[in-house]
This record gives C-alpha cells, structure tokens and sequence, in this order.
C-alpha cells in the first residue's frame, strides 16, 4: 500500500538503545534510515533539520519505498558515547544507515553547496539512500 512506502520521521534521540531499537526496525522494513546528528541550540544544525524535513514531508525519496528519518541530540545528557561509536567528528552531519550498519562512505558533514545546506543535493542524495532499500554496503 502507499502507506507503506511514505517517509516516516520519528522522535528525536536522547539514549542509545532508541537508536538500536529503529535500526532494527528499519532492518526487518528493508528501509534505510537517515540519521541526522546534531545539537539542539546549533544554528547549521536547526537549518539542516529544517531542510531535511521539509524534503521529507514533500515526499523525497517516497518513489524508491521511502525512508525513515531520526535526528540523534548529541548533546543530550544521556546519549553516553554514541557519537564516538559512529565516527561523528562534525556538527551536524547526516547519515544513512542500511540493513541496521552505517553508511560512512555516503555521509554529509559539510554545510555549504554539495551538502547540509543545499536543497538539490539533499534531495539527490535522499533519493540514493532511499534506493539502496535497506539493503547498500557499509
């Protein structure tokens, strides 16, 4: 049904087992799940947000069975070391994970044209992730 291939956009982050728990989900849905890594009070972050939502909202991605998008407060007192684990060294920065593993190689950590801030882009590379249908390489 149409239902199942529409972008879905959860609750925001804040302790670990929330991410592990939608990853697994995403999983078993055969759907990539973007993730977007931010601080909360963080203006590159809050208009990164803004965009991706928007895309998300406008159907990005819905054509290839849609996504799943989550924004992980790093800042957030409980949120322990995930952010060591994945590797996120720049605030923001948007990752995809596929069959519940990161994707490194696809991630956006840049804020101007080509990346966080571009709307072309975003959509572009929201429609790869969505194609990978859960299932793309580490």
């Amino acid at each position: 049904s149409s239902s199942q291939s529409q972008n879905r956009i959860y609750d925001s982050i804040r302790y670990p087992n929330d991410l592990h728990t939608l990853l697994a989900l995403h999983a078993s849905f055969r759907r990539s799940l973007l993730t977007l890594w931010l601080h909360t009070h963080d203006t590159s972050s809050l208009r990164a947000s803004s965009l991706l939502r928007s895309l998300l909202t406008d159907g990005v991605g819905e054509t290839h069975g849609g996504v799943g998008y989550v924004e992980v407060q790093l800042d957030a007192p409980t949120i322990e070391d995930l952010g060591v684990v994945f590797r996120i060294n720049e605030i923001p920065t948007l990752m995809a994970f596929s069959r519940g593993e990161a994707q490194f190689g696809s991630r956006v950590e840049t804020s101007g044209k080509g990346g966080l801030g571009d709307r072309a882009f975003l959509s572009g590379w929201v429609e790869r992730e969505a194609a990978r249908r859960g299932e793309g390489g580490g």
